[in-house]
């Protein structure tokens, strides 16, 4: 995307007939996805730098004479739009547009020092065995249409993510890792094995994997 092309110019180009582009129930970003701390925020460290945003994350520790002040500095990317199909992560991860990004948001998220921050999960705790994490959700979130985000929207994506007939491209990404994942996307097991299920309470979302994860 240049300095001429606007964001509302480059969603115009995502097909509008398709009901599987952008769908509710399923639109939970890259990072939201992340099982565990570990594994979470590998595009939400580089989010805020997306689409022209400010670039002071980049800005030299002394800038040139002549450079401009933060708050006017940008990045820009050049991006070949005309190959996106969809903005939702779990639906194709390797045919969206780089801009996708900008419109999730993960359970947490990572600061410029590399420190686990909330983001969705207004908290989290690990079992000892760091193989089973329970993230709880901030209170008062609400899709668009005002029906609340709860864990069990992260179940239900999971699951759409895991069953073997919607062939997602990107399910390597939880191999070895999730528990159950290996096995249901191979078909050799319900996509209710995955190991994310809700918690206590609807805000309340428990991630289990096969390793631990610190």
């Amino acid at each position: 995307m240049n300095e001429k092309n606007s964001l509302s110019e480059v969603l115009d180009q995502f097909p509008k007939d398709d009901p599987l582009s952008v769908s509710r129930r399923r639109f939970i970003a890259a990072g939201a996805a992340a099982m565990a701390t570990g594994f979470l925020a590998t595009n939400a460290g580089a989010a805020p730098l997306q689409g022209g945003r400010t670039a002071t994350a980049l800005r030299q520790s002394t800038p040139p004479a002549d450079a401009a002040p933060p708050e006017k500095q940008v990045i820009i990317f050049p991006a070949d739009v005309g190959t996106a199909k969809v903005l939702d992560f779990y639906e194709q991860v390797y045919q969206r547009p780089f801009v996708a990004d900008l419109f999730s948001e993960p359970l947490v998220r990572l600061n410029r020092e590399f420190e686990i921050i909330p983001g969705m999960a207004e908290s989290w705790e690990g079992s000892e065995d760091g193989m089973t994490w329970t993230f709880k959700l901030r209170q008062g979130l609400t899709w668009t249409d005002g029906n609340p985000l709860t864990a069990a929207d992260w179940v239900a994506t999971f699951q759409y993510a895991a069953n073997p007939e919607h062939a997602w491209d990107f399910t390597w990404f939880f191999q070895g890792v999730l528990k159950g994942w290996d096995d249901a996307i191979a078909g050799k097991a319900g996509v209710d094995t995955v190991g994310v299920a809700p918690g206590a309470n609807p805000n309340e979302l428990v991630i289990t994997t096969v390793v631990p994860a610190p």
